[in-house]
């Protein structure tokens, strides 16, 4: 492994019950010849101890928890932040605790629930002139089908489920920015513009330099812009629009508990049949299987361990929602411990 390879790397954040999601990712990495290093971020506590399944794409995976980073007030925004909110509010943090102590060069943040089907040669080709790379959900003014594109009103422009960084002065002063924004805004929130750690980075290309919207179809393919994705199998290699290699393709919203579907909402909300899409089967299908190999089973019943007080009281939403908008708790530092016998039902 060459060092210029050695000091680019990608990491994610996922909780326990996320794991197998996140291995597959990390396999995917490893089979498109990538040997580069993938760190990931254990959201959740790590008492019990984590033991990856022997495989060889291990030897390049290094787990990272939430002591390491340092985080100033952790304790109280793993409190107030669901487990959504809490995973995306802390990657500012994560990634700048990744250049530092390990001395990457260049960094790409996937989230776990994505596959990986080729290289990203052109994320760090771009990386070489410009600090931060992001992907914007669509790419065209196509007529959607199946997200309205009032929702990336809501949503954001970018999809945060991708985002490629390059050390240096801007890719701090960004990094340090967006923290400070996720530290206590980081809800999903519409009433107030808020969508988790997604909607800030709408703000990122008018405010720092060397910012590249990367519009390649090819990355981050997903059911929000199939309209303007076409993807083919060609002689093992998926291709997008007939050139473009897939790169990888983000199963947001995907249950396995609901084969036959992309994205399944229930009746009367979003639901989107694999059979209408039939270019997509093999991909849902090798994705399927690869879960089960992970031990999907078993990591998908692991507890989140902020959902509870340290007393094992259940933490209810309006629990959240009281501690956060109640100043008679801004000088609790571990409110896990600390509020464990408070009836919240009062305040």
């Amino acid at each position: 492994m060459s060092k210029q390879i050695e000091k680019d790397a990608v990491c994610t954040i996922a909780s326990k019950n996320y794991l197998a999601q996140t291995m597959v990712m990390a396999k995917s990495i490893w089979e498109c010849n990538m040997k580069r290093k993938v760190y990931i971020l254990i959201a959740d506590n790590v008492d019990d101890e984590i033991k990856l399944e022997d495989m060889e794409f291990n030897k390049n995976i290094t787990l990272v928890t939430l002591k390491e980073l340092h985080i100033e007030n952790v304790n109280k925004m793993a409190f107030y932040y669901n487990l959504v909110e809490f995973n995306t509010a802390v990657k500012p943090f994560f990634m700048k605790y990744l250049l530092d102590t390990f001395h990457l060069n260049k960094l790409i943040y996937l989230d776990p629930d994505t596959m990986v089907f080729h290289d990203f040669d052109h994320t760090f080709e771009c990386l070489e002139t410009d600090s931060i790379v992001i992907t914007p959900h669509v790419i065209t003014s196509k007529k959607e089908l199946y997200t309205d594109h009032e929702e990336f009103l809501m949503f954001g422009t970018y999809n945060l489920g991708f985002l490629g960084i390059k050390s240096g002065e801007i890719t701090m002063a960004f990094l340090d920015w967006w923290a400070e924004k996720l530290e206590e805004s980081c809800f999903y929130d519409p009433d107030r513009g808020l969508a988790w750690d997604q909607k800030w980075v709408n703000m990122v290309p008018a405010i720092f330099p060397k910012v590249k919207i990367l519009k390649d179809p090819g990355y981050n393919v997903s059911y929000w812009n199939l309209q303007e994705r076409k993807v083919e199998e060609k002689e093992k290699n998926f291709i997008v629009n007939k050139q473009y290699p897939l790169v990888f393709y983000h199963f947001s919203h995907f249950n396995i508990e609901k084969k036959g579907y992309i994205i399944d909402y229930g009746p009367g909300r979003l639901r989107v049949r694999l059979e209408d899409h039939k270019e997509l089967i093999h991909i849902f299908d090798k994705y399927c299987k690869e879960l089960a190999s992970m031990n999907l089973d078993m990591y998908k019943k692991k507890t989140y361990c902020f959902n509870y007080f340290s007393n094992g009281q259940e933490i209810k939403p309006e629990f959240r929602k009281a501690f956060i908008n109640s100043s008679q708790f801004s000088n609790i530092e571990n409110p896990f411990v600390e509020l464990s016998e408070l009836d919240f039902s009062v305040q």
